[in-house]
């Protein structure tokens, strides 16, 4: 079988075994001058698969915020690297969620 179970090179979930991914490297986002200028802050949240290998693949939003802050959040999450996720000893690419936070200090 293919997807869902994650056989035959499917995308996993985290649990039932499979070991979520550990971030090894993060970006951080960039303000846009819009967002700065109207001390706007919030999450963008971003789905994404970390595939075998650990680097995200089909890097997209879940949730909006606006302002650009989207698509800065979008560009720091290409640049992450992570220990892949784990299935009975070998590498395998999970689907997961990660909210981004832009907050002025």
């Amino acid at each position: 079988s293919g997807s869902g179970g994650g056989y035959g090179g499917g995308i996993m979930s985290v649990g039932g075994g499979v070991s979520a991914p550990a971030l090894v490297h993060s970006a951080q986002p960039e303000f846009t001058q819009e967002a700065r200028a109207a001390n706007f802050q919030g999450s963008v949240s971003i789905q994404l698969i970390v595939d075998a290998q650990g680097n995200p693949q089909n890097v997209r939003e879940l949730r909006h915020l606006g302002m650009g802050l989207d698509e800065k959040a979008i560009e720091a999450v290409r640049q992450y690297r992570f220990k892949p996720a784990m299935y009975q000893g070998h590498p395998v690419a999970v689907q997961m969620v990660i909210n981004v936070d832009f907050h002025l200090y």
